[in-house]
Order: C-alpha cells, then structure tokens, then sequence
C-alpha cells in the first residue's frame, strides 16, 4: 500500500509536467518533527506537492513521510497521500473530489482512507489571500495493525467502513514579502467517531525559492478508549524548496 500511494502522485506529477501552456507549481520540503500526547516521538519529515491549474481545473497533490529511529533500530515509518481536483463552476464555487491516505507500518493501524466528493467556496482568491470552505460526504476506512495495537493506541482492534461528512477551512496569507501564515481546519464526522484536524504554519522567506516554516499540528478526536488524551500534536520545523 505504502509503495502504491508513491507510484500514483509519482504518475500524477509525470504526466502533469508534460502538459503544454500549463500552471504547474511545486515544491519538496525536509525537517524535524516532534510528537507529543498519546505517543512521543521524534522523527525526520519529508515532503513532495504540486499544483497544476489549466482552464475551470486545479488539480493539487501531497505525499509526505515521517522516519525515526530508536537505539538504531526504525519504531516510525509512516506516510500521507492528499490528491484532490477542482472544477470551477463560478468566480465563486466549484466542486471538489478529495482522497487522503495514510499507512503506518509501526503503529496502531495499517491503512486509514477518506475519499469524498463535495462542494467549496472561495471567500477571497487574491495573488497574497487566498480563503475557502468546502463541504462534502465520503466513505472512511480504516484497518488496525493488530500485531501492533497497545492499551496506549487510539485505535479500536476492529475495521471501519462507514460514511462520514467532511467540513474544511483553508486560509493561506502573505502577510508580506517575507513572512506568511497558512491555516486548515478539517472535521470529519461518522458513527464511529469525530475527528478535528488543525494545521498551522508560519513561513519566513529566505529567498526567491527557499522558505523556513515552522508548523503545528492539533488532532482532537471526540471518543477514545479510557484513560487515553483526546488530543495529540506534533511541531514541525521544515525547509521548503518552491519550483
């Protein structure tokens, strides 16, 4: 699983630098991240995005990892796939299809997908401000890695397949030439359970293609098993290379 989600934002990309008269954009990052709440960890982070915008369509996609080691043997390995695809109905609303994966191969689960379809709307869509709120429905599956499953994990020792709503916020905002803040807010709801994801960063430009963030991510779920947090977070200090 983990070698699939590399291969199709590998194709992705591949085939959007093809494109002839096109808006393509991306980046590659590399830092440090710290976790803290129910595990504690430190780990090395990487990251791969691009963003291609031709006509009523802006295709957009993620993948980043996190590694560590402990007493020289690897305790973390763990990755994230976003892909989601715009169509532009009006200067203000379009529709939306999103896909966010993870594979972990060291902790509570192996696989954890969300896919959904839904609507967004664009409050301000400025070359320095850029605000939207999107809405949809989707399925959510989620399968535990039961060789791994602890009384410290987060997860129940059973498969999730159920239907979810999804609500998203995303702010990115140059403040000026030289400093930037980026916020998304993500709350994805089932049966199950309630999932609140908020990612903050503050970028500091070095130059014309290298920026230094530093982020904070919240993960707040509302149903845990007993005796374990609520919430989790990591900050993360990155370097990100834009061509």
């Amino acid at each position: 699983m983990q070698n699939k989600l590399l291969v199709i934002l590998l194709i992705i990309m591949s085939q959007l630098s093809y494109a002839e008269d096109n808006a393509l954009n991306g980046s590659v990052e590399f830092g440090y991240n710290s976790s803290s709440g129910n595990t504690e960890s430190k780990s090395l982070y990487g990251g791969l995005n691009g963003e291609y915008i031709k006509g009523l369509f802006r295709n957009t996609g993620e993948l980043t990892f996190n590694i560590s080691e402990e007493d020289g043997k690897e305790d973390k390995n763990q990755k994230k796939l976003k892909l989601q695809s715009d169509y532009k109905l009006n200067e203000r609303f379009y529709l939306y299809s999103n896909l966010n994966a993870k594979t972990t191969k060291y902790s509570s689960y192996f696989t954890d997908i969300v896919v959904s379809p839904g609507v967004g709307y664009q409050l301000f869509n400025k070359e320095d401000l850029r605000m939207e709120t999107e809405i949809g429905v989707g399925y959510r599956y989620q399968e535990p890695n039961l060789d791994e499953i602890d009384e410290g994990d987060l997860i129940l020792p059973e498969n999730v397949n159920e239907a979810v709503v999804i609500f998203n916020f995303l702010l990115n905002w140059d403040i000026n030439k030289l400093l930037s803040f980026d916020l998304e807010s993500t709350i994805t709801s089932g049966q199950s359970n309630t999932r609140y994801d908020n990612d903050f960063s503050l970028g500091f430009k070095l130059n014309e293609s290298l920026v230094l963030k530093i982020e904070k991510n919240i993960d707040y779920l509302n149903k845990v098993p007993p005796g374990l947090d609520n919430k989790d977070s990591e900050l993360r200090f990155k370097f990100v290379y834009n061509f």
